[in-house]
């Protein structure tokens, strides 16, 4: 959709480029694929290294049909509960 926000607020922590937010309503929003957390690795091939500069690198690719980006997503660390069995 030309002119629509792509929609995610970034920040560089720790050497990395982090979706901080996807804007509601945005065109990251409903696409749904983005998360709070990811960290951006590349935009349309690009590799970005701060936040500036991935922000400047989807101004420069927004007015083609797709921005192509390259996210990477940490698992969260989980715990299960095991039924406990007698151990002889």
């Amino acid at each position: 959709m030309p002119g629509q926000q792509v929609g995610i607020k970034l920040v560089t922590q720790q050497s990395q480029v982090r979706i901080f937010s996807v804007v509601p309503g945005s065109l990251a929003h409903m696409d749904g694929r983005l998360r709070n957390g990811d960290i951006l690795l590349k935009v349309s091939n690009q590799r970005v290294r701060s936040s500036d500069e991935a922000a400047k690198e989807i101004v420069r690719v927004k007015n083609d049909n797709v921005i192509s980006l390259m996210v990477a997503r940490t698992a969260k660390n989980t715990t299960a509960e095991l039924p406990q069995r007698n151990v002889r």
